[in-house]
Order: structure tokens, then C-alpha cells, then sequence
């Protein structure tokens, strides 16, 4: 799956949001964009989205996924 996630200059996670496609209908597409001092990074990351039952459990595997997977900076 990919994910898009927005992190700080200290490499801290500030947002993320499941890539999607155009919306069939419309054409439209919606995402994140990162801010001064912010980085916008996809990612492939195993399915973690159907299993997380909270916010707070997405964020620690995505931190955790970040860590393992991606230097920061």
C-alpha cells in the first residue's frame, strides 16, 4: 500500500493519508502537501491500514516504519 506522510526537519511525522487515485467520477484528486520546513515522502508500507483500530496504532507503525525504513533529512 502507499501512503503519503508529511515530516517535520527533525524527521518527526506530522500527517499522513492513504494514496488514492482520481475520483472516477469527477477526475478530482486530494493530498497532502507539505508545509516550510516540511518533506511530502510516499511510501510502500505493508498493509497497516486495515489492521490499525486507532489513530494512535497507525501513527506508532508508521514512526516505527520510518525509522526502520528511512533516513531522515
Amino acid at each position: 500500500m502507499k501512503m503519503t506522510v508529511i515530516i517535520d526537519a527533525g524527521g518527526t511525522l506530522v500527517a499522513a493519508a492513504r494514496v488514492m487515485g482520481p475520483d472516477p467520477k469527477t477526475g478530482l484528486r486530494a493530498g497532502l502537501m507539505a508545509g516550510p520546513g516540511q518533506q511530502a515522502r510516499e511510501l510502500d508500507v505493508p498493509d497497516l491500514w486495515s489492521s490499525c483500530t486507532s489513530a494512535q496504532e497507525l501513527h506508532d507503525q508508521l514512526c516505527a516504519h520510518l525509522a526502520q525504513h528511512h533516513a531522515k533529512g
